[in-house]
């Protein structure tokens, strides 16, 4: 199975699933993806929006595996919509320094030191 480099983080992150609010947490994140752990029974192929800090997400569990699942976004990479949605991520772990090679591959946007 393929890789892509991946961040590892642990954050909580809103879940919208049939028209259910649940609170779920990003174990990693990768490019295309991510994975998370806390969601009551999920199942591949169930497409959710995945939401934190007004910037929202729809992605399709790919995978699910002892509790964690992986998720594919459904847009692609380099648009805009994911991008804005990986820039939240390193101001919000608190971990920029460490975040900041990753989440340049993955195509987020360079965040100004202290931001």
């Amino acid at each position: 199975m393929f890789r892509a480099n991946r961040a590892h983080v642990r954050l909580s992150v809103g879940v919208l699933r049939d028209g259910r609010r649940e609170t779920a947490y990003v174990e990693d994140i990768g490019k295309g993806g991510l994975k998370l752990s806390g969601l009551i029974a999920p199942k591949p192929g169930e497409t959710l929006r995945v939401h934190i800090k007004g910037n929202m997400l729809d992605a399709e569990i790919r995978w699910v595996e002892a509790g964690m699942c992986g998720l594919r976004f459904c847009a692609a990479p380099e648009t805009a919509e994911v991008r804005r949605f990986l820039a939240v991520l390193p101001r919000l772990t608190g971990k920029k320094d460490r975040f900041a090679p990753t989440m340049r591959e993955m195509g987020a946007p360079a965040t100004r030191p202290g931001v």
